[in-house]
């Protein structure tokens, strides 16, 4: 596994872990103990995901996973990553598990972004209070159809900013003073390779997506990133996802895809 790739996984995998709370046990999978596993006990996916790397009997896992998910009674969603050391096991849940197709990892090099002019009418600001946490909540539940998470994630970010060293410190942009997107700088302290982070949570309101919001956010990400001392930008897209062309403009580089498959 490429050291790119894995700091695109690791800052993936930190995004979600920072949802949990002290009072979850992770659980172990007795046919895939180095798998990662990440469980907030949320009720929407992703936020309860499996990261295979070495199935041990591919069946029983299949299984166990299933037997897993029962219990959570909470979407579970696995994912074959770069990690994943036996390819064949995607083919087990292609033929049972409903997937949105492969997601896109990119890696930008800090000292090669192409960065561009902002509007003027549009700012990004940090989120430190609750009624930005609500705004930023209200639009991240928009935009990614998570309606019942929309306390979850005003917490969580609070939280984060309330926090010595968060893992993600939160945005807000406005344009014209209304706001109309959100997204996350994500610190990953945990990849020692090199000083990596990501780019995530990033959306934009359906009214407001040709307005320059989504590169001003990218944009102020790569700007704070650098000062911070960062030396790689990561972030995961969906194959369709609008992102992808901006971040491409800026210097993102693809690598490995990653990809989930729901239990539900």
């Amino acid at each position: 596994m490429e050291k790119e790739d894995k700091a695109i996984l690791s800052t993936f995998v930190e995004v979600f872990k920072s949802f949990q709370t002290d009072t979850i046990i992770q659980p172990s999978l007795k046919y895939d103990p180095t798998a990662g596993i990440s469980i907030t006990n949320l009720d929407a996916l992703f936020f309860n995901g499996i990261y295979i790397k070495n199935p041990l009997d591919q069946k029983k896992l299949i299984e166990e996973l299933q037997n897993l998910q029962h219990e959570l009674g909470k979407p579970l969603t696995i994912w074959i990553t770069a990690e994943t050391q036996i390819p064949e096991f995607e083919e087990m849940l292609k033929a049972r598990f409903e997937s949105p197709g492969p997601f896109y990892g990119m890696l930008l090099d800090l000292n090669q972004a192409k960065l561009s002019c902002s509007h003027e009418k549009i700012t990004v600001e940090l989120v430190k209070n609750k009624e930005q946490a609500n705004d930023f909540a209200k639009i991240f539940c928009e935009v990614f159809h998570f309606p019942n998470l929309l306390e979850s994630t005003a917490r969580w970010a609070m939280k984060q900013y309330e926090m010595e060293n968060p893992v993600c410190m939160n945005y807000l942009s406005r344009i014209d003073g209304v706001a109309a997107g959100v997204s996350s700088l994500a610190i990953d302290r945990n990849f020692k390779t090199f000083n990596a982070g990501g780019f995530y949570n990033a959306c934009v309101l359906p009214e407001f997506r040709k307005s320059g919001i989504a590169t001003a956010m990218a944009n102020h990400r790569v700007t704070v990133a650098k000062t911070l001392g960062l030396e790689y930008l990561s972030i995961v897209l969906m194959s369709d996802a609008m992102a992808r062309g901006y971040c491409e403009k800026i210097g993102y580089i693809n690598h490995k895809t990653m990809t989930p498959y729901y239990i539900r």
